[in-house]
């Protein structure tokens, strides 16, 4: 009977990382993104650990100039190798193999870049295999360069970090703005009826207030000219899912779901990386409100208003 494979999606530096890293003597990653303050922390905290890591998306996506000296930094220690893919397309793969010299492993695959993000604070999962991974990392070691190789430079560009940042959050977040989800300001005029409310309103209280709150909600700014009907269950369909909502409060100025969660929701389709979600965070995603477009009888259709660049 084949073993069952078990999904990792909550505490995975604990269930990864710390659970391996004294039982083994090598670790190497595949992964889109890191960062040099995370692997001084890890090496820190594991300073026998010989770590390789590769990182995917360096070609495509730049790396940060601060990241790069402090990627060189820590190559000069004999027991921390870093690699920048210099190939086209990017590797955007995430592969954990913690390995010992008589053959044993210790290996993941999932959604989780090699980060401080990726394995402590965002919504990822990761699940342990068994598969020889030796092509895949000699694969992957092919088409990358030390990230102390003279050539480096004519493969990666070195960035400051509020490009790279920008360029991480719509590439490594993986938003798709061009789906259906998303509709862009300009255009929720053509939409006879709709209705536009907001994830966080009271600018005086963001971070218990709105999706923020014990129990989330969305807000309509203009409540009394609102169509959407009041003391009465209707219903939301966001994505491929259906879920039901009412207004609270006594202008009914409040939306809550009653089974369903804003923040999972709206966190899951903008890729959001805070507990309680920022605001900034919010307007970097370019997505600071819903609109609710009517479909039949107290039905709507839920859109993600991104707000139009240069705008």
């Amino acid at each position: 009977m084949e073993e069952q494979k078990v999904l990792i999606n909550q505490d995975l530096y604990n269930q990864i990382i710390r659970k391996n890293a004294n039982k083994f003597s090598n670790l190497r990653v595949i992964t889109g993104y890191s960062s040099a303050k995370f692997l001084a922390d890890l090496h820190r905290e594991f300073p026998k650990l010989k770590m390789t890591v590769y990182i995917g998306m360096a070609e495509d996506g730049g790396v940060n100039k601060d990241d790069h000296q402090g990627y060189c930094d820590l190559s000069k220690d004999p027991n921390l190798e870093v690699y920048y893919h210099v190939e086209k397309p990017g590797d955007h793969r995430k592969i954990i193999d913690f390995s010992n010299q008589d053959g044993e492993h210790a290996s993941y695959i999932g959604s989780a870049n090699f980060s401080s993000n990726g394995l402590t604070s965002q919504m990822e999962i990761m699940t342990e295999v068994t598969d020889d991974l030796d092509d895949l990392f000699l694969s992957a070691k092919e088409q990358c360069l030390l990230c102390t190789d003279s050539q480096v430079t004519k493969y990666v560009t070195l960035t400051d970090s509020e490009a790279t940042e920008k360029k991480r959050s719509v590439d490594d977040e993986e938003i798709d703005y061009d789906s259906e989800l998303f509709l862009k300001k300009s255009d929720t005029q053509k939409y006879d009826g709709s209705v536009s409310v907001s994830l966080l309103f009271d600018k005086y209280d963001y971070d218990h207030t709105g999706i923020n709150a014990a129990e989330p909600y969305v807000t309509i700014p203009q409540p009394i000219a609102c169509v959407i009907p009041k003391n009465k269950i209707f219903s939301l369909t966001i994505g491929n899912k259906r879920y039901h909502g009412m207004r609270q409060d006594d202008l009914g100025r409040n939306i809550v779901l009653t089974d369903g969660d804003w923040l999972e929701i709206v966190a899951k389709y903008l890729k959001l990386n805070s507990k309680p979600v920022k605001r900034k965070e919010l307007e970097n995603k370019r997505c600071t409100n819903l609109l609710f477009i009517p479909k039949a009888e107290d039905m709507y259709e839920v859109r993600f208003i991104e707000v139009d660049e240069g705008v």
